[in-house]
Formats: C-alpha cells, sequence, structure tokens
C-alpha cells in the first residue's frame, strides 16, 4: 500500500520530530512510495541521544537501502541530485552508478544496522582527529584502534544522505570495500560520527562491527 506524502509527514510528527527532517524538508518525494512500516523500521538510532540528526540519518537511509534495495534504487538513487554548490565526480560518474544500480535491482534484502555506542565513540575519535589535523584515511595517530570492525570514511559531506551515496557509490575505489561493508549482511552494529574536516570542510566515520 502507498501512503501520500501527507500522510507520511503526519506519522513522522507524531512519531519523532527527528525522523527524516532531511527528507520532509528538501526530498519528501523519497517517502510517498515507502510503505510505513519499512520507513519505521529503518529508524533504528531515533532515540539515541548522543547521536545528531545527520548521524541518526545515516541509520536511516543505510538501513532503507539494505531493507529495500529495489526500492531505494526506484527512489532515491534515481532522484538523487548532488547538492548546489558542491561537485563530486563520485556522485556523477556513470559507470560506478551504473554498477550500483544493478547490485541495487538484484540484491536480496538484508538485515538492519544497530546503533552501538562504543563503535560511536570509536568513530567519534578518529573523525575529530582527522577533521582537526586534515587527515584523511583510517591511520589512527592519537585514537585506540579496534581490532573487530570495518570501516568507512566519507569527506566533503554533512547529510547523511550524501555521505551513504558517496560511500555506496565508491568511486575509483577497485574492489568496491566501501559498499561491499555497507551492504554486507553480516554487519549489525554501527557507530557513526560527522565532524568539521581541515581541508574538506566535514568528514564522517562509519565504524562496523558483526
Amino acid at each position: 500500500m502507498n501512503f501520500s506524502f501527507l500522510d507520511v509527514k503526519y506519522y513522522f510528527l507524531i512519531l519523532h520530530f527527528t525522523v527524516c527532517i532531511f527528507f520532509v524538508q528538501a526530498q519528501s518525494e523519497f517517502l510517498s512510495n515507502w510503505p510505513i512500516h519499512q520507513l519505521k523500521k529503518a529508524n533504528t538510532a531515533l532515540n539515541e541521544e548522543y547521536l545528531t540528526i545527520e548521524e541518526k540519518h545515516v541509520f536511516f537511509i543505510l538501513n532503507l537501502a539494505r531493507i529495500n534495495p529495489k526500492l531505494f534504487f526506484e527512489t532515491i538513487l534515481q532522484s538523487y541530485k548532488v547538492p548546489e554548490g558542491l561537485s563530486d565526480d563520485s556522485l556523477n560518474n556513470n559507470e560506478y552508478i551504473n554498477s550500483l544500480s544493478n547490485m541495487l535491482q538484484k540484491m536480496e534484502p538484508i538485515g538492519l544496522l544497530f546503533p552501538d555506542k562504543v563503535l560511536f565513540q570509536y568513530a567519534q575519535c578518529h573523525a575529530i582527529e582527522s577533521g582537526k589535523k586534515g587527515f584523511v584515511g583510517h591511520r589512527r595517530r592519537g585514537c585506540e584502534e579496534p581490532n573487530f570492525y570495518s570501516e568507512c570514511c566519507s569527506y566533503g559531506f554533512e547529510k547523511a544522505v550524501d555521505i551513504v551515496l558517496q560511500l555506496l557509490v565508491d568511486y575509483r575505489v577497485s574492489d568496491l570495500g566501501h559498499r561491499k561493508i555497507m551492504l554486507d549482511s553480516k554487519q549489525k552494529l554501527l557507530g557513526v560520527s560527522i565532524q568539521p574536516h581541515k581541508k574538506y570542510s566535514n568528514n564522517a566515520v562509519l565504524d562496523f562491527s558483526y
């Protein structure tokens, strides 16, 4: 069953004002074709007070891709446009976008990602350190190095939808390592931190664990 945007908006206002503010304000058409129960199901970080709104949205958007890949392709990937004033080849490259499109259309639904505060603390430390010093990459200098996780790092964006799609497209990453982590059915837990970055304005660190 499909719901109108007014139905979706009303539902989310009742549930919590922080649910998908990005979509309600800027991309409401993305929501109108999603079943309400899937939108609710995907929002696993809603009540985590230590997360910012955009950090919560990372869980929501990535979970939508995991629980209904085909609908994610049809409603979000096909409609997505890089924000005005930003240029990112990773989100405008036909070869990599076509690869992601094909994968999403063929992929079976997988399980949700749930927030984990320990993983968040690892991600936050690395995102803050990288941002202050202008670092890029996974090497940790002043932060503890966990040995039980997979990590994705995004640069240049502060909005969850941009971060998630940048990592899913995975431009110029030959083994598509970020995409594989993001859509790995074995991954169950996630910590997300979005912080300012000295060189790229913003950086996001996503730490995953089984």
